[in-house]
């Protein structure tokens, strides 16, 4: 998809049309966002958390050097609410704004420092993660960066669903970046196909509503016994695994 400076309208099939707006969006706004649950995952194509550390870690350092990243694409949901749905970058959204609430640490073994950052420090006073403890942090200066680094963020406006999922096609089919039994079932909405889901996730212990919160995913994804996310659901007692 190519991003300009100002919004344009893209013609995906005759007789639709959405409205796509480039708007570069600092790390520290989409971390607001989060925490006020504006970034929603539909499950009904997206994958759970499946990055590893080390690729949490290395976007992490290619943003502390201010390199490029990809970029990210949201559709916007309700627009008087401001909450959008994440097409495209939620392995990328997540580890970030993870790395904030200090769920890892940088390949060079720093936690991010909440002192410098007080939205992060009251949420985790307050409760809503475990604050972890490192020898080493960030400098104000490396969480001044990280904040203030500008993710290059595309809006999908008066997207219909129908937009969406050919979007979310299109993408995945450039490098083959979901297995092809990922992009069938990701286009498919009928009665039949919602049981079918509903079943499995009940299976794996995963069951959720179909559109949750981007805070929800550890929730829902599987902890791998080499990687230890945290996340909730554990690869040796899914059903699957049993």
């Amino acid at each position: 998809i190519s991003r300009y400076d100002t919004d344009f309208t893209l013609h995906w099939k005759e007789g639709l049309m959405a409205e796509l707006a480039a708007q570069p969006t600092s790390v520290q706004s989409v971390y607001a966002w989060y925490t006020e649950d504006k970034l929603h995952v539909n499950r009904r194509y997206q994958r759970k958390l499946v990055w590893t550390l080390e690729e949490k870690q290395r976007l992490i350092e290619s943003i502390l050097k201010k390199y490029p990243v990809p970029a990210i694409l949201i559709a916007e949901r309700e627009q008087e609410s401001g909450t959008y749905e994440i097409i495209d970058g939620l392995q990328r959204l997540h580890a970030i704004v993870s790395f904030i609430e200090t769920a890892f640490l940088t390949l060079d073994g720093k936690m991010f420092n909440l002192e410098f950052f007080p939205t992060a420090k009251s949420r985790a006073t307050e409760g809503a993660f475990v604050a972890g403890a490192a020898e080493q942090q960030l400098s104000q200066k490396e969480v001044s960066t990280l904040l203030d680094y500008a993710l290059a963020l595309s809006i999908m406006r008066n997207a219909t669903e129908d937009e969406i999922n050919d979007v979310f096609g299109r993408i995945n089919t450039y490098g083959h970046r979901l297995s092809d039994q990922e992009r069938r079932q990701a286009g498919i909405q009928t009665d039949f196909a919602d049981m079918v889901r509903q079943i499995a996730c009940t299976l794996r212990g995963d069951a959720s509503t179909e559109v949750l919160p981007l805070r929800s995913m550890p929730s829902i994804s599987v902890d791998l016994p080499k990687a230890r996310h945290g996340y909730m659901v554990k690869a040796e007692e899914t059903f699957w695994v049993a």
